[in-house]
């Protein structure tokens, strides 16, 4: 059990971010190789996730763990602000089948899963 939910917690977090990656490449460039799902995950996993499993003390990261918290807060203030002022109703931005809201919405979810994973 000590395994199962963090290994579970950091595949759903590479899924997410494999298909917010994919859906903004898409969006830039609709034929674009690196565009595919798998590819995403696959470079995402041994460029990110590897090197960070190879550390021996998580203290290491707590910068840049300060710094994504910072980051998220930002985002959440961001959005808050845009919508309470935000004066005549329109569509959301939309990217192929995914809305900038639900795109955030993963974004949130994933860093809920990275800090479950951490912790």
């Amino acid at each position: 059990m000590q395994f199962t939910f963090p290994f579970m917690a950091m595949m759903s977090y590479q899924i997410i971010v494999s298909d917010n990656l994919s859906t903004i490449i898409k969006s830039i460039g609709p034929d674009s190789p690196i565009s595919d799902r798998r590819l995403l995950l696959l470079i995402s996993t041994l460029c990110i996730v590897l090197p960070l499993s190879y550390f021996k003390f998580i203290q290491s990261l707590s910068k840049v763990s300060f710094a994504s918290v910072v980051a998220v807060i930002f985002l959440v203030c961001t959005v808050i602000y845009k919508a309470a002022t935000q004066t005549h109703a329109s569509t959301p931005p939309s990217f192929g089948w995914v809305t900038l809201s639900s795109s955030l919405g993963g974004s949130f979810s994933s860093r809920m899963c990275a800090t479950t994973t951490v912790s």
